[in-house]
């Protein structure tokens, strides 16, 4: 009788772990079929379609439109210490935005990309105060429901078409493409 007891003492918490084991295999097995399904299922996600260049564009509560642009092979003369196109181009874009959000906006170069395929390309910070003698977009602070002006450069291997992302700013990750064509 103590012999049965022993057995059944140390077998039942091992046929216990074995069937949770068991269970737990099957719960698994069945999710990793659920999850093989749905991967096999075709997602059809909406493309992001390019704005062309003189259209508004709106990433969140920001509206852009890129008024013109130009390729310099160097920034104004006037501009002593100016950054050098390091064999390229500049691609300097004039850019107008709108704030539409009930508080005030951070606007930066940085919110700026310029794409050619998969290859990316960054505003040139430095360039910004030599390109903008008036006002940068710096760090600059827009004011709910009003407007800015000013120019982006990209120093670029050559000219190209290429599209320009805008962000709907600092921090935040909304995005719209502007395609580049004159």
């Amino acid at each position: 009788m103590k012999t049965k007891l022993v057995l059944l003492s140390v077998a039942l918490p091992v046929l216990l772990v074995a069937g949770c084991g068991t269970a737990k295999n099957a719960a698994t097995t069945g999710s990793t079929k659920t999850t093989t399904n749905s991967a096999k299922k075709k997602t059809t996600e909406p493309k992001k379609t390019a704005v062309k260049m003189g259209q508004w564009a709106t990433a969140g509560k920001l509206t852009f439109k890129v008024n013109s642009m130009k390729y310099e092979s160097k920034l104004p003369e006037s501009s002593m210490g100016a950054p050098s196109a390091n064999g390229g181009k500049w691609l300097i874009l004039n850019v107008s935005i709108k704030n539409k959000d009930s508080k005030t906006r951070t606007i930066d170069t940085t919110m700026f990309k310029l794409f050619k395929g998969k290859t990316s390309y960054n505003a040139s910070s430095e360039a910004d105060i030599f390109i903008n003698k008036n006002s940068s977009f710096f760090l600059k602070q827009l004011n709910s429901g009003l407007s800015a002006k000013g120019n982006i450069a990209f120093n670029v291997p050559k000219k190209e078409t290429y599209q320009l992302q805008v962000g709907s700013g600092m921090f935040e990750s909304t995005t719209k493409m502007i395609e580049l064509k004159k």
